[in-house]
């Protein structure tokens, strides 16, 4: 357990410093702000891994069926999904969406205690399925919303004809707008695929739902948004500042469905 928390610690420290550094570095484009954001996250994420795993290995362990466990895998692979986008399409600066987002999850999976193991059967293969679909579904669509934001700023920036500064340092509306469109789409098949598989769960009989009625509520209305932009994109070509401003609704509503749950663990515990 004591290890557990150094490296939850550790992890929050070191993405509270990327975060800065990566925000340092999307106003002033400084190099070496770079060098330390990345080292900072390196540091971050390896804390990050120490602290899943030790958790796992944990007598106390309780699986990522729980709303604190969910958020900390959620957070991780945020960062993971960041890692690869900037390496392959150069995005360095979305770090500084990416990774204070990430932070937050990962303090939301730090605060309050887990709920009695009985509560979540952990043995039931189709509830694990659903939630490890729906943790894939919510990182990949966080890391879509990041982009958004980006994006947003980077054409809010181009209309008031601003070119330097923040301009410069952030990426092309063209690769923000292809990667976004990536995320959501691809965001949206887990998300989809983890709602039937929760559904089927509660037809079942497995649960009652009730407890979690606001947080279902989110996650159809989220599911709604996003269908609405990928419905309006491929099909009407649909794209640019409203494509990012649907995926921003969209994920505002996927996180009210998150907190729903982690109030209703935090009450549980």
């Amino acid at each position: 357990m004591i290890a557990s928390s150094a490296a939850l610690g550790v992890a929050m420290a070191g993405y509270g410093v990327a975060s800065t550094c990566f925000g340092a570095l999307l106003l002033w484009g400084k190099t070496h702000l770079g060098t330390w954001a990345h080292r900072a996250l390196l540091i971050a994420l390896i804390a990050h891994v120490v602290f899943l795993a030790s958790d796992y290995w944990s007598p106390l362990h309780r699986p990522a069926l729980h709303i604190h466990h969910a958020l900390a895998w959620t957070s991780l692979l945020m960062v993971v999904g960041y890692v690869l986008a900037s390496t392959r399409h150069h995005m360095h600066t979305l770090g500084a969406f990416v990774v204070p987002l990430s932070l937050v999850f990962l303090a939301g999976a730090a605060i309050g205690l887990d709920p009695d193991p009985t509560s979540f059967p952990a043995s039931r293969l189709v509830l694990s399925i659903h939630v490890g679909l729906n943790i894939v579904g919510i990182a990949l669509l966080a890391l879509a919303f990041a982009i958004a934001l980006a994006y947003i700023l980077q054409e809010k920036l181009l209309r008031r004809r601003q070119l330097g500064g923040m301009f410069q340092h952030l990426p092309p509306l063209e690769t923000l707008d292809r990667v976004g469109l990536y995320c959501v789409g691809a965001g949206f098949i887990s998300l989809t695929m983890g709602i039937l598989l929760g559904i089927a769960w509660i037809l079942n009989g497995h649960s009652t739902a009730s407890p979690m009625r606001l947080g279902h509520s989110f996650a159809i209305a989220s599911w709604v948004v996003y269908a609405s932009v990928l419905a309006l994109r491929l099909a009407w070509g649909w794209r640019g500042r409203r494509a990012a401003l649907g995926t921003v609704v969209g994920f505002l509503c996927a996180l009210v469905g998150v907190g729903a749950y982690w109030v209703r663990a935090y009450e549980l515990s």
